[in-house]
C-alpha cells in the first residue's frame, strides 16, 4: 500500500486509513507471485497497479455493462509509466524474472521468507537502497499515473477505446459479461456465492474499494499477459481477506503471521492453478486452455481471445477458467473457515523457529 501512502502525502486520499487496513488484508497474499510461489506478478507491480484502479477504477453498478471501457482505460494508465517501466527494465512483471534479472541469484523468495538474509539474497546491495528499491519506484510511478491524472494531463481515452472495443460473447460468465474482467468477475461472483451463505469477509465499502483496485489486474496484471491471471489473483484476494493479516503484525514483531496469508492462498488456489494450467500467469492458463497466447494489447488478437468457439476456455462453460476459479474459491474460503491456518503450524511447515 505504499502508493496509498505517497498519494496521500501529495493531499490524494484513496480511502481512510482504517479502510486501508483492511485493504492490506485483501493483498498481503499477493506477495511475491500469490503467498511466495515466485511464478506470479511481483508483490509490488500488483500493489502498485492496485492503488491506480482504487484512484481511477469504477464500482459495481457503473462498471455494469460498459464493455470493458473503464477496466480498459484503467489498465491503460497502469502501463503508461508503471507497465511500461517495468517492461522496459525486466520484460517482465514476474517475481522470479525480475529477482534473476536484477541480481542475477535464482534463489526463491520463500527462502528470503524463512530467514535469509537479504544482504545475500541481493548480494551485498541493501534492499532498500532508494535508487534501486523496486518498491519505491513502483510507488512513485503509481502516484505520478494518479497525479497527472488529476491535474489533467490524460491519455485519449475514447480513441484508445474505439480501437480496442470487441463485442463480448453472448454465452460467457454472467458476471464477465457484466464486468468483461476476468478478475472482478471472480471477485464479485465469490463474494455474491458467500453472503447468500451467510458469509461476509469486509465491509460494503471495503468490498466496493477492492472491486475497484482490482481494474487493472487482469489479463496479465493491466493486459500484459506475463503477470497473474486475474481470476486467479480475485479468488486468493478473497482468500486473504478470509486470512485477516493487517499491518498491525509489524508492531509485534512476529513476521510468522503473514506466512497465514501467504498459505492460505498459496496452499490452495495457488497450487491448484500450478496442479491444472502448470503455471500462474494468464499466458500460462491460456496456453493450458487454447494452446496460444493471446496478446490483449493487439485489438485483433483480443477480438479473437472474445471469439474463441472452446466452450471450457477461459470465458465460457461452467467448466471456463473464471467459473473454476470462483467456485474453487469458494470451496476453499469454507474450508479454511473449518480448519484455519495457525502460527504453530505455519512456524512448523516453513521451519520458521
Amino acid at each position: 500500500m505504499a502508493a496509498v501512502d505517497a498519494l496521500r502525502e501529495f493531499g490524494i486520499e484513496l480511502c481512510t486509513p482504517q479502510q486501508q487496513n483492511e485493504l492490506f488484508k485483501a493483498v498481503i497474499a499477493l506477495t511475491a507471485g500469490i503467498g511466495n510461489l515466485n511464478e506470479g506478478t511481483c508483490g509490488v507491480v500488483i500493489g502498485a497497479s492496485f492503488a491506480v484502479g482504487l484512484a481511477l477504477g469504477s464500482g459495481r453498478k457503473e462498471t455494469e455493462g460498459d464493455g470493458g471501457r473503464s477496466n480498459f482505460v484503467v489498465s491503460a494508465y497502469v502501463n503508461r509509466y508503471l507497465g511500461k517501466y517495468f517492461m522496459d527494465c525486466f520484460d517482465s512483471v514476474v517475481c522470479r524474472d525480475m529477482v534473476y534479472k536484477r541480481w542475477n541469484n535464482a534463489v526463491t523468495t520463500q527462502r528470503i521468507g524463512r530467514g535469509m538474509d537479504f544482504q545475500e539474497f541481493t548480494g551485498g546491495e541493501p534492499c532498500r537502497k532508494p535508487e534501486i528499491c523496486i518498491m519505491g519506484i513502483a510507488a512513485s510511478l503509481a502516484a505520478q499515473t494518479v497525479w497527472d491524472y488529476r491535474h489533467g494531463d490524460r491519455l485519449d481515452e475514447d480513441a484508445l477505446w474505439e480501437k480496442h472495443r470487441a463485442p463480448l460473447p453472448e454465452n460467457a460468465n454472467e458476471y464477465y459479461k457484466k464486468y468483461a474482467n476476468c478478475g472482478q468477475a471472480v471477485f464479485a461472483q465469490m463474494m455474491d456465492d458467500l453472503r447468500a451463505r451467510g458469509v461476509s469477509l469486509c465491509s460494503p465499502d471495503v468490498e466496493d474499494l477492492v472491486f475497484r483496485g482490482l481494474s487493472a489486474l487482469s489479463g496479465g496484471n493491466s493486459n500484459l499477459g506475463v503477470g497473474n491471471c486475474g481470476a486467479l489473483t480475485a479468488a486468493s484476494v478473497v482468500l486473504s481477506l478470509l486470512a485477516g493479516v493487517g499491518p498491525e503484525y509489524r508492531e509485534t514483531g512476529n513476521k510468522a503471521l503473514r506466512w497465514i496469508a501467504y498459505d492460505t492462498a498459496a496452499k490452495t488456489i495457488g497450487e491448484r492453478f500450478l496442479r491444472e494450467y502448470r503455471g500462474l500467469s494468464c499466458r500460462a492458463v491460456t496456453w493450458a486452455r487454447y494452446g496460444m497466447w493471446y496478446n490483449f494489447l493487439e485489438p485483433s488478437s483480443y477480438e479473437r481471445f472474445l471469439r474463441d468457439p472452446e466452450p471450457n476456455g477461459c470465458l465460457c462453460g461452467d467448466e471456463s477458467t473464471i467459473a473454476r476459479a470462483a467456485r474453487w474459491g469458494v470451496e476453499y474460503v469454507l474450508e479454511e473457515m473449518k480448519h484455519p491456518r495457525t502460527e504453530e503450524q505455519v512456524r512448523r511447515e516453513h521451519k520458521l523457529g
